[in-house]
This record gives structure tokens, sequence and C-alpha cells, in this order.
């Protein structure tokens, strides 16, 4: 992990071209394999030198990584929820000392949307997901995302108007992610099969300000000319 964490930092301060990153990642991996999640989770972090926001060249590093297999939609979209500018959905710590030790990012949610974005274009282009255990997995990282929309699309008449305008962003972006999964032929061939335990139900993808998302990009990324067969799934609270 150590080596992972060195070289990332190293091709972000040399501003390492996406297409070197990739060549070179290739290569530590066949040395020091390690899963997307980690990979994502260091690559996605903040650090205590900076933790304003993520390096502009953060989403051109993750598309590469995707496509070389490095890492996969739900690791990143966990690590940027992780890490996110506004409150996830886990439960607080009762260590104050640990949570010191978890690192935000204070304005994360443009780089975040471009990201997002970048996901949502290889879920609508059928890059991906690459197989069922990724289709799954996304759709509970998805599950997780519009949880925490939820959340702070409640607490949004406190915010500043700034942090409310950049964190809408993010929540169209998240839209356009959730528009190509339901036209996604790999994710609607699990649902089809099965709706895995643990997902809220799909009328609650669109919770938290995400249904007016979903609209607003319904002609962008994907324009569907059906009812999004997503909603025929029975999902499972937990």
């Amino acid at each position: 992990m150590d080596e992972w964490a060195k070289f990332l930092a190293h091709s972000l301060g040399k501003r390492l071209d996406a297409d070197k990153l990739g060549k070179f990642a290739q290569l530590l991996s066949k040395k020091h394999s390690l899963p997307p999640r980690r990979v994502a989770d260091i690559l996605l972090r903040p650090n205590k030198h900076n933790t304003d926001s993520l390096d502009p060249q953060i989403p051109h590093y993750v598309q590469t990584l995707l496509h070389g297999d490095l890492l996969d939609l739900p690791a990143v979209l966990y690590a940027l929820l992780k890490y996110s500018s506004f409150s996830p959905t886990e439960e607080p710590k009762p260590d104050a000392e640990e949570r010191k030790q978890t690192l935000r990012w204070s304005k994360s949610y443009t780089q975040a949307e471009g990201v997002i974005y970048g996901l949502a274009k290889l879920v609508s282009s059928g890059v991906r997901p690459k197989d069922a255990q990724e289709a799954i997995d996304l759709i509970k990282a998805l599950s997780e995302w519009t949880k925490a929309l939820a959340v702070l699309g409640a607490a949004e008449d406190m915010m500043h108007d700034t942090h409310t305008t950049e964190a809408m962003g993010v929540r169209i972006a998240l839209g356009a992610l959730l528009v190509a999964a339901a036209e996604n032929g790999k994710i609607l061939g699990v649902l089809g099969r099965s709706c895995p335990k643990g997902i809220l139900q799909a009328t609650s993808f669109y919770s938290g300000g995400v249904s007016i998302s979903v609209r607003e990009i319904s002609t962008g990324i994907v324009a569907p000319q059906r009812k999004l067969p997503i909603v025929n799934c029975p999902f499972v609270l937990d």
C-alpha cells in the first residue's frame, strides 16, 4: 500500500500524463497488487498537506485506472463518499481521536461532480460494469450516495448559498449516473434475475432532490424514452 501511495503522490507532484500513469500503474500492480477499493481510497483521500479539494488531475487518473481494471465503479463511489465534503451516512465513531484521524475534503464538490460524470459516461456507453458483481455493488454504492444526499438536502437551509449550489452539481451528476444505470443492459440483466438485499427501494433513488436532477439531465448523456425499468424491482430494505 505504501508503494501505491508514494507512486500516486509522485505522479500528482510531477503532473504525470494520465496515459503514462496508466502504464506505470500496470507495472506496479504486477509487483504490488492492490484491490480496487484500496487503490481508490489512496487516490481519493485528502492528506495533512491538502484537505481543500481534489487535484484537478484526479478525474483523469480515475478514468485511466478504470480502463486498466485497477479500479471499479463501486470503489470510486465509496471512496468519494467516504471523504466527501458532506457527512456520510455511517455511524459516528465513539473515540474522539479516531474521528480526528479521518480527514475530509473541505470543497470536493466540483471534482467529485467531474468524477461522477465520468462514471456515468462509462455506464452509458456499456463499458462498465464489467460483470454482474460490479453491477450489484454499483447499485449498493448508489443507494449509499442517495441516502447521503437526502441528509444533505434536509440540512440545506442552514448552508451557505455557494455550498448548496456546488452540492446541487454533485446531485445532477449522480442523476446522470442513475439514468445511465437504469438503461444499462448488464445492470438490467442483474435486476431481472434478482434484487440484491440491502438496496433501497427504487423510489428512494430519487430522494433528496435527485428526482429533479434526473429530469434535468434526461436529455443529456441518456434520454430514456420509457419509464425507468428499475422501478419494477422489489428492493428489500435492511
